[in-house]
This record gives C-alpha cells, structure tokens and sequence, in this order.
C-alpha cells in the first residue's frame, strides 16, 4: 500500500515559525512540517552562538554553509559577515531548500539588518556535486574562494570526498557540526591526512536519555 508521509499526519498550519535571538539580533524562519529543524528547543541559540563563536569570521569574508537545512545557520554567518559578505547555503531537500531560499530572498524574514544587503545563493542539490561546480561554473565565481566552511551533516557524516573538496577551496578554518561523534571522528581522520589540525571541540547533551552527543569542531591548517 501507499506509504504514510509526514504532511498526512500534521495538524494545524504546515509552514512552522520559528525564532532565533542571538547577538543583539532576531532570526526568523519559516520552516515546512515535513521539512527539519532543531529537536531541542534550546539547540537552535546554542549552536547559533557556538557556530558564530567557532567560525570567527568577519565583515566582508565568504562563508559557506553546507546541509544547511532551512537555514539556521546560514542565518548566523550572513549575519557575521555582513552587507558586504558573501554565503553559499547548500542543501539537497527540496522541502528545507526551498524553505531556505523563500527565507533568504532579498526581503527574505531571515535576514537581519546586518544582512540585509548580505549576498547569500541558496543552492539545492548534493553538497560533492556542488562543490565541483564551485571552481567551474561562472555562477560561483563570487564563492571560489571561501574563508571558512561550516557544515552540518547527517548522521553518517560527509566522508572522504566531501572532506577532500573542503580541502582543496583552502578555507582558513572548518567548522564541523556532528551529531555521530563516530562520523565526526572517522572524517577528522581524513582532515588530518589533508594537513588539518583539530583546534578547538565542544560537545552539547542535545539528545537527553539517549547515547547520541551533539559536537562542534573547529579546523585550522597545521
């Protein structure tokens, strides 16, 4: 028979809105039922404030978001790097991506007066095959070069390829969100293979009675 989806059994309003306050700023969002967010009510300003905290970046530098879901964390770095920064938000669910984009259109509600004149491309579609296209495709070009790469991926983590590519745009640090520390520990091997050093690492109890941990890792060159 017909699989149940998510949308079949929501009640109530199937666009969710949700709100982030963090550094003088507010953050809203809209974000599909069916689509993803945060499963901690409190992880959203956390991770908002350690993301910002470990990403050091700022005004007019490139950042690049990637699984960037609906955005939340896009929304800290085009926040960072200001109205003459730029973010490239990549994410492969048509659901949060377009979610996203809708959130970051130019009068978009996830831009903050800081942001407001941010240049964020929101881009839908698999992280590696993005990235290829990152160094080849004229529509890049204003992204070739990023300053920091944060990313946040699923639970099986980004693997080799991902981590190889991140390498070769030569960002000045990596910003990991895990939330399978043994993911996160078989690509920090990789990293470090690459000439990458693990500077800084917090973990979050976002998952309460449960073994899963949360963690941010920041990367530096050695």
């Amino acid at each position: 028979g017909r699989g149940v989806r998510a949308a079949d059994v929501l009640w109530g309003d199937p666009v969710l809105q949700e709100n982030v306050s963090f550094e003088g700023a507010k953050l809203n969002f809209e974000v599909d039922g069916a689509g993803f967010w945060q499963n901690h009510a409190a992880a959203p300003v956390t991770l908002s404030a350690l993301v910002r905290e470990f990403a050091d970046l700022k005004s007019g530098e490139t950042a690049f978001d990637l699984y960037a879901g609906a955005g939340l964390l896009t929304g800290v770095l085009a926040d960072a790097v200001g109205e003459k920064g730029h973010v490239l938000s990549v994410e492969g669910s048509p659901v949060t991506s377009s979610n996203a984009e809708k959130n970051f259109a130019r009068q978009g509600i996830s831009r903050t007066e800081r942001s407001s004149k941010t240049v964020i491309k929101v881009v839908r579609g698999d992280v590696a095959k993005v990235l290829r296209n990152v160094s080849t495709k004229p529509e890049y070009r204003a992204f070739a070069r990023p300053d920091v790469v944060v990313l946040d991926p699923s639970r099986e983590g980004a693997g080799r390829q991902v981590m190889e590519q991140i390498d070769q745009l030569d960002p000045r640090a990596i910003v990991y969100v895990a939330c399978d520390p043994a993911a996160l520990g078989r690509d920090t091997g990789y990293l470090r293979e690459l000439g990458w050093s693990l500077a800084k690492v917090q973990g979050l109890d976002m998952y309460p009675c449960t073994h899963h941990v949360e963690t941010i890792a920041r990367f530096e060159r050695r």
